[in-house]
Protein backbone atom coordinates (compact mmCIF):
# COMPACT_ATOMS: atom_id res chain seq x y z
CA UNK A 1 0.00 0.00 0.00
CA UNK A 2 1.85 3.31 -0.73
CA UNK A 3 0.83 6.42 0.98
CA UNK A 4 -1.03 9.52 -0.31
CA UNK A 5 1.58 12.12 -1.40
CA UNK A 6 -1.04 14.81 -0.76
CA UNK A 7 -0.94 13.81 2.67
CA UNK A 8 2.87 12.45 3.62
CA UNK A 9 6.02 13.28 2.90
CA UNK A 10 9.15 11.23 2.46
CA UNK A 11 12.24 11.92 4.51
CA UNK A 12 14.59 9.02 4.83
CA UNK A 13 14.51 7.26 1.62
CA UNK A 14 15.31 3.70 1.00
CA UNK A 15 18.51 3.08 -0.42
CA UNK A 16 20.25 6.42 0.66
CA UNK A 17 23.00 4.01 2.43
CA UNK A 18 23.47 0.04 2.43
CA UNK A 19 22.14 0.31 6.18
CA UNK A 20 18.53 1.58 4.79
CA UNK A 21 16.03 -0.76 4.43
CA UNK A 22 13.11 1.11 4.78
CA UNK A 23 11.78 5.04 3.78
CA UNK A 24 9.96 7.06 6.15
CA UNK A 25 7.31 9.19 6.01
CA UNK A 26 5.80 12.26 8.14
CA UNK A 27 2.85 13.99 7.70
CA UNK A 28 3.03 16.53 4.81
CA UNK A 29 2.31 19.48 7.35
CA UNK A 30 5.81 18.82 8.96
CA UNK A 31 7.11 17.75 6.04
CA UNK A 32 8.96 21.36 5.66
CA UNK A 33 10.04 21.55 9.14
CA UNK A 34 11.74 18.32 8.45
CA UNK A 35 13.50 18.52 5.24
CA UNK A 36 15.14 22.34 7.26
CA UNK A 37 16.20 20.09 9.95
CA UNK A 38 17.60 17.04 7.61
CA UNK A 39 19.93 19.87 5.73
CA UNK A 40 20.86 21.69 8.78
CA UNK A 41 21.50 19.69 11.58
CA UNK A 42 25.12 19.44 11.34
CA UNK A 43 26.66 20.95 14.77
CA UNK A 44 23.55 21.23 16.13
CA UNK A 45 22.99 18.57 19.08
CA UNK A 46 19.11 18.74 19.08
CA UNK A 47 18.62 19.22 15.63
CA UNK A 48 21.13 15.72 14.68
CA UNK A 49 19.25 13.74 17.93
CA UNK A 50 15.91 14.51 16.49
CA UNK A 51 17.39 13.04 12.85
CA UNK A 52 18.81 10.01 14.45
CA UNK A 53 15.64 9.10 15.74
CA UNK A 54 14.13 9.45 12.92
CA UNK A 55 16.38 7.37 10.93
CA UNK A 56 16.39 4.60 13.84
CA UNK A 57 12.92 4.00 11.85
CA UNK A 58 14.83 3.12 8.57
CA UNK A 59 16.61 0.06 10.60
CA UNK A 60 14.27 -1.36 11.96
CA UNK A 61 14.08 -5.37 12.02
CA UNK A 62 10.74 -6.77 10.93
CA UNK A 63 7.90 -5.91 12.58
CA UNK A 64 4.18 -6.23 12.82
CA UNK A 65 2.20 -4.13 10.25
CA UNK A 66 -0.49 -2.12 9.86
CA UNK A 67 -0.21 -1.50 13.25
CA UNK A 68 0.52 1.30 16.31
CA UNK A 69 3.80 0.67 17.47
CA UNK A 70 6.00 3.09 19.61
CA UNK A 71 9.50 4.10 19.85
CA UNK A 72 12.02 5.58 22.38
CA UNK A 73 15.10 6.87 20.99
CA UNK A 74 16.79 9.20 23.71
CA UNK A 75 14.47 12.39 24.22
CA UNK A 76 12.27 11.16 21.06
CA UNK A 77 9.20 9.25 21.75
CA UNK A 78 7.75 7.91 18.16
CA UNK A 79 3.87 6.55 17.24
CA UNK A 80 4.87 4.84 13.78
CA UNK A 81 3.26 2.24 11.55
CA UNK A 82 5.27 -0.08 9.36
CA UNK A 83 3.16 -0.70 5.66
CA UNK A 84 2.69 -3.64 3.41
CA UNK A 85 5.37 -2.08 1.78
CA UNK A 86 7.97 -2.24 4.25
CA UNK A 87 7.84 1.83 4.97
CA UNK A 88 7.32 3.54 8.06
CA UNK A 89 5.18 6.46 8.26
CA UNK A 90 5.10 8.48 11.94
CA UNK A 91 1.96 9.59 13.04
CA UNK A 92 3.67 11.62 15.78
CA UNK A 93 6.77 12.82 17.34
CA UNK A 94 7.41 13.38 20.24
CA UNK A 95 10.01 15.03 22.16
CA UNK A 96 10.47 14.91 26.16
CA UNK A 97 13.48 15.54 27.55
CA UNK A 98 12.45 13.90 30.89
CA UNK A 99 13.37 10.76 28.56
CA UNK A 100 16.33 11.59 28.72
CA UNK A 101 17.13 12.32 32.43
CA UNK A 102 19.88 10.76 33.58
CA UNK A 103 19.45 7.66 35.55
CA UNK A 104 21.15 9.17 38.79
CA UNK A 105 18.02 11.73 38.80
CA UNK A 106 15.46 8.82 38.60
CA UNK A 107 13.39 8.41 41.33
CA UNK A 108 14.52 5.47 43.18
CA UNK A 109 16.93 3.63 46.24
CA UNK A 110 20.72 4.49 45.86
CA UNK A 111 23.89 3.38 47.40
CA UNK A 112 25.57 6.55 48.19
CA UNK A 113 29.60 6.01 48.69
CA UNK A 114 32.52 7.90 50.54
CA UNK A 115 34.78 8.49 47.81
CA UNK A 116 38.46 8.67 48.85
CA UNK A 117 39.58 11.08 45.70
CA UNK A 118 36.70 13.39 45.97
CA UNK A 119 36.46 13.22 49.91
CA UNK A 120 33.30 13.26 50.07
CA UNK A 121 29.78 10.91 49.95
CA UNK A 122 28.72 10.22 46.49
CA UNK A 123 27.33 8.35 44.29
CA UNK A 124 29.37 5.73 41.98
CA UNK A 125 29.46 6.50 38.17
CA UNK A 126 26.69 4.49 35.85
CA UNK A 127 24.75 4.13 39.73
CA UNK A 128 21.54 2.72 38.98
CA UNK A 129 18.07 2.10 41.65
CA UNK A 130 18.44 -0.73 44.16
CA UNK A 131 15.99 -3.14 44.25
CA UNK A 132 15.87 -2.90 48.28
CA UNK A 133 18.74 -2.26 51.12
CA UNK A 134 21.19 -4.14 52.23
CA UNK A 135 19.76 -4.22 56.00
CA UNK A 136 23.11 -6.33 56.74
CA UNK A 137 25.60 -3.34 55.90
CA UNK A 138 25.34 -1.66 59.55
CA UNK A 139 27.36 1.57 60.82
CA UNK A 140 27.78 -0.27 63.96
CA UNK A 141 24.90 -1.75 65.19
CA UNK A 142 22.89 -0.54 62.57
CA UNK A 143 21.82 0.15 58.78
CA UNK A 144 22.02 3.92 57.67
CA UNK A 145 19.87 5.51 55.36
CA UNK A 146 18.56 9.04 54.24
CA UNK A 147 15.13 10.37 52.82
CA UNK A 148 16.00 13.14 50.52
CA UNK A 149 14.54 16.54 50.60
CA UNK A 150 14.55 19.19 47.53
CA UNK A 151 18.26 19.46 45.62
CA UNK A 152 18.93 19.92 42.10
CA UNK A 153 20.11 16.43 41.96
CA UNK A 154 20.65 12.48 43.18
CA UNK A 155 24.01 13.27 43.26
CA UNK A 156 24.33 16.72 45.02
CA UNK A 157 21.84 14.98 47.82
CA UNK A 158 24.10 12.01 48.32
CA UNK A 159 26.82 14.75 49.41
CA UNK A 160 25.18 16.58 51.23
CA UNK A 161 23.15 14.16 53.65
CA UNK A 162 26.22 12.31 54.08
CA UNK A 163 27.14 15.33 56.06
CA UNK A 164 23.78 15.37 58.16
CA UNK A 165 24.29 12.36 58.78
CA UNK A 166 27.50 12.19 60.39
CA UNK A 167 26.17 15.26 62.17
CA UNK A 168 22.87 13.42 63.18
CA UNK A 169 24.13 10.68 64.05
CA UNK A 170 28.31 10.25 64.57
CA UNK A 171 30.66 11.20 67.15
CA UNK A 172 33.53 13.49 65.85
CA UNK A 173 36.04 10.62 66.83
CA UNK A 174 33.93 7.82 64.78
CA UNK A 175 33.74 10.53 61.99
CA UNK A 176 36.82 9.05 59.71
CA UNK A 177 36.05 5.56 61.27
CA UNK A 178 32.76 5.95 58.64
CA UNK A 179 34.71 7.11 55.69
CA UNK A 180 35.64 3.96 53.89
CA UNK A 181 35.61 3.33 50.43
CA UNK A 182 33.43 0.31 51.23
CA UNK A 183 30.88 1.81 53.46
CA UNK A 184 27.68 3.21 52.12
CA UNK A 185 24.40 4.60 53.20
CA UNK A 186 20.85 4.36 51.26
CA UNK A 187 19.91 6.76 49.79
CA UNK A 188 16.12 7.41 49.21
CA UNK A 189 15.81 9.73 46.15
CA UNK A 190 12.32 11.18 45.56
CA UNK A 191 13.32 13.17 42.21
CA UNK A 192 11.76 16.41 44.51
CA UNK A 193 8.31 14.39 43.71
CA UNK A 194 7.70 14.83 47.14
CA UNK A 195 3.10 14.23 46.62
CA UNK A 196 3.40 11.43 45.08
CA UNK A 197 2.07 8.34 45.79
CA UNK A 198 4.11 6.12 44.07
CA UNK A 199 7.33 7.68 45.99
CA UNK A 200 5.23 7.39 49.21
CA UNK A 201 4.40 3.99 48.59
CA UNK A 202 8.07 3.03 48.10
CA UNK A 203 8.81 4.69 51.25
CA UNK A 204 6.30 2.67 53.30
CA UNK A 205 7.67 -0.62 51.76
CA UNK A 206 11.39 0.28 52.65
CA UNK A 207 10.22 0.87 56.58
CA UNK A 208 7.97 -2.11 56.42
CA UNK A 209 10.93 -4.40 55.15
CA UNK A 210 13.17 -3.56 57.94
CA UNK A 211 10.31 -4.42 60.27
CA UNK A 212 9.51 -7.77 59.29
CA UNK A 213 13.44 -8.43 58.76
CA UNK A 214 13.68 -7.49 62.17
CA UNK A 215 17.16 -5.34 61.21
CA UNK A 216 17.85 -2.23 63.08
CA UNK A 217 17.91 1.08 60.96
CA UNK A 218 18.49 4.52 61.31
CA UNK A 219 17.45 7.32 59.30
CA UNK A 220 18.21 10.43 58.50
CA UNK A 221 15.33 12.46 56.94
CA UNK A 222 15.71 15.90 55.56
CA UNK A 223 13.91 18.57 54.68
CA UNK A 224 10.69 17.86 52.52
CA UNK A 225 11.21 14.28 52.84
CA UNK A 226 10.17 14.89 56.55
CA UNK A 227 6.34 15.21 55.41
CA UNK A 228 6.79 12.44 53.18
CA UNK A 229 8.08 10.54 56.06
CA UNK A 230 5.52 11.64 58.15
CA UNK A 231 2.77 10.48 55.66
CA UNK A 232 4.32 6.65 55.77
CA UNK A 233 4.43 6.54 59.51
CA UNK A 234 0.52 8.04 59.55
CA UNK A 235 -0.10 5.05 56.83
CA UNK A 236 1.52 2.90 58.34
CA UNK A 237 -0.26 3.40 62.53
CA UNK A 238 -3.61 3.44 60.55
CA UNK A 239 -2.67 0.16 58.55
CA UNK A 240 -1.21 -2.00 61.25
CA UNK A 241 0.16 -5.44 60.38
CA UNK A 242 -1.87 -6.83 63.56
CA UNK A 243 -4.79 -5.74 65.27
CA UNK A 244 -2.66 -5.71 68.93
CA UNK A 245 -0.88 -2.79 68.11
CA UNK A 246 2.20 -4.22 70.52
CA UNK A 247 2.55 -7.04 67.59
CA UNK A 248 2.36 -3.97 64.71
CA UNK A 249 4.69 -2.26 66.86
CA UNK A 250 7.03 -4.96 66.99
CA UNK A 251 10.31 -4.34 64.70
CA UNK A 252 9.79 -0.20 64.42
CA UNK A 253 11.44 -0.34 67.87
CA UNK A 254 14.42 -1.30 66.10
CA UNK A 255 14.22 1.73 63.73
CA UNK A 256 15.20 5.15 64.76
CA UNK A 257 15.02 8.92 63.23
CA UNK A 258 16.56 11.91 62.86
CA UNK A 259 14.89 14.92 60.83
CA UNK A 260 17.49 17.60 59.76
CA UNK A 261 15.62 20.35 58.61
CA UNK A 262 12.12 19.30 57.91
CA UNK A 263 9.66 20.95 55.92
CA UNK A 264 5.81 20.17 55.77
CA UNK A 265 2.31 20.21 57.09
CA UNK A 266 2.77 18.34 60.83
CA UNK A 267 6.54 18.46 60.71
CA UNK A 268 6.94 20.85 64.11
CA UNK A 269 8.93 19.25 66.54
CA UNK A 270 5.51 18.15 69.32
CA UNK A 271 4.10 16.69 66.05
CA UNK A 272 6.92 14.65 65.37
CA UNK A 273 7.69 13.77 68.86
CA UNK A 274 4.11 12.52 69.15
CA UNK A 275 3.58 10.48 65.60
CA UNK A 276 7.56 8.84 66.69
CA UNK A 277 5.67 7.66 69.85
CA UNK A 278 2.81 6.51 68.62
CA UNK A 279 4.09 4.28 65.73
CA UNK A 280 7.45 3.00 68.34
CA UNK A 281 9.90 4.25 66.06
CA UNK A 282 13.09 6.00 68.33
CA UNK A 283 13.05 9.68 67.64
CA UNK A 284 16.98 10.01 67.50
CA UNK A 285 16.86 14.22 66.95
CA UNK A 286 15.61 17.13 65.21
CA UNK A 287 17.57 19.73 63.92
CA UNK A 288 15.60 22.74 62.76
CA UNK A 289 16.52 25.54 59.84
CA UNK A 290 15.56 28.19 62.58
CA UNK A 291 15.81 30.59 59.14
CA UNK A 292 13.44 28.53 57.52
CA UNK A 293 10.23 30.71 58.30
CA UNK A 294 8.21 29.51 55.54
CA UNK A 295 8.11 26.19 55.65
CA UNK A 296 8.91 24.99 58.91
CA UNK A 297 6.40 26.10 61.97
CA UNK A 298 8.71 26.08 64.37
CA UNK A 299 11.39 28.53 62.41
CA UNK A 300 8.14 30.46 61.68
CA UNK A 301 6.73 30.68 65.18
CA UNK A 302 9.93 32.05 66.46
CA UNK A 303 10.93 34.55 63.84
CA UNK A 304 6.70 35.91 64.58
CA UNK A 305 7.58 35.97 68.44
CA UNK A 306 11.27 37.78 67.83
CA UNK A 307 9.15 40.34 65.85
CA UNK A 308 6.41 41.07 68.52
CA UNK A 309 9.23 41.17 71.37
CA UNK A 310 10.85 44.05 69.98
CA UNK A 311 8.06 46.20 70.79
CA UNK A 312 9.00 49.04 69.25
CA UNK A 313 8.05 51.47 65.79
CA UNK A 314 9.66 50.92 62.46
CA UNK A 315 9.92 53.91 60.24
CA UNK A 316 9.31 53.67 56.19
CA UNK A 317 11.18 56.24 54.20
CA UNK A 318 9.97 57.60 50.76
CA UNK A 319 7.19 58.83 52.81
CA UNK A 320 5.81 55.20 53.67
CA UNK A 321 4.76 56.07 57.15
CA UNK A 322 5.33 53.68 60.10
CA UNK A 323 4.56 50.29 60.86
CA UNK A 324 4.32 48.18 63.90
CA UNK A 325 5.99 45.61 64.80
CA UNK A 326 2.89 43.26 65.17
CA UNK A 327 2.05 44.73 61.60
CA UNK A 328 5.23 43.60 60.74
CA UNK A 329 4.42 40.02 62.12
CA UNK A 330 1.32 39.67 59.96
CA UNK A 331 3.33 40.63 56.83
CA UNK A 332 5.13 37.23 57.49
CA UNK A 333 1.63 35.43 58.54
CA UNK A 334 0.53 36.65 55.01
CA UNK A 335 3.21 35.09 53.38
CA UNK A 336 3.03 32.07 54.70
CA UNK A 337 -0.54 31.97 53.44
CA UNK A 338 0.43 33.68 50.25
CA UNK A 339 -0.54 31.33 47.03
CA UNK A 340 2.74 30.92 45.70
CA UNK A 341 6.60 31.05 46.35
CA UNK A 342 6.80 34.46 44.03
CA UNK A 343 4.35 36.01 46.17
CA UNK A 344 5.36 35.13 49.07
CA UNK A 345 8.56 36.33 48.30
CA UNK A 346 7.48 40.07 47.00
CA UNK A 347 6.36 39.97 50.84
CA UNK A 348 8.96 38.93 52.73
CA UNK A 349 11.14 41.18 50.72
CA UNK A 350 9.23 44.36 51.45
CA UNK A 351 10.05 43.00 55.35
CA UNK A 352 13.44 42.28 54.75
CA UNK A 353 14.28 46.23 53.36
CA UNK A 354 12.33 47.43 56.82
CA UNK A 355 14.38 44.97 58.67
CA UNK A 356 17.62 46.25 56.92
CA UNK A 357 16.95 49.85 57.88
CA UNK A 358 15.51 50.17 60.90
CA UNK A 359 16.33 47.80 63.64
CA UNK A 360 19.23 44.91 62.25
CA UNK A 361 21.02 46.32 65.56
CA UNK A 362 18.37 44.82 67.92
CA UNK A 363 17.13 42.00 66.56
CA UNK A 364 18.54 38.02 65.45
CA UNK A 365 16.24 37.85 63.15
CA UNK A 366 17.18 40.84 61.31
CA UNK A 367 20.73 39.92 61.72
CA UNK A 368 20.11 36.50 59.98
CA UNK A 369 17.46 37.61 57.54
CA UNK A 370 19.63 37.20 53.99
CA UNK A 371 20.12 33.49 55.34
CA UNK A 372 16.29 33.08 56.14
CA UNK A 373 15.87 34.16 51.99
CA UNK A 374 18.30 31.57 51.24
CA UNK A 375 16.73 28.70 52.73
CA UNK A 376 13.43 29.87 51.77
CA UNK A 377 13.96 30.36 48.51
CA UNK A 378 17.75 29.21 47.61
CA UNK A 379 19.35 26.63 48.37
CA UNK A 380 20.04 27.19 51.99
CA UNK A 381 17.46 24.65 53.32
CA UNK A 382 20.32 22.16 51.85
CA UNK A 383 23.22 22.02 54.42
CA UNK A 384 23.05 21.10 58.00
CA UNK A 385 21.61 24.08 60.15
CA UNK A 386 24.13 25.41 62.60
Amino acid sequence: MALNSAEWEIIVQKGENTNINRSVFVRKDAGGSWKKLKAGHEGNYYMTTMLRALYALAILPEGNRRMMQQKIFGPCKMFYEILDNGDVQVDLFVVDEALEAPKHKAAGLYQAEWGVEERSWSLANGSRPEVSMDLTHKWGKAHMAAVAGKFDSCRDAAKKLGAHIENAWLNNDEINDYRQPSNHYSLFWMNNEFTSKDQLDHLISLIQMAQRKQESLRWLVHGEGAACFVKALNYLNSNPASSDIHVAQRGLEKQSVFFSNPRGKTTSENDLKALCKKSGLVLQGINVNKRDVIHNPDARSEAINEMLSVGAKLTLGGGLGAIGLSDAAKSLDLAISAPSAAVAGGILLVGYLVVKDSYKKNSAYARNIQGAFSATFGKGNEDWAV
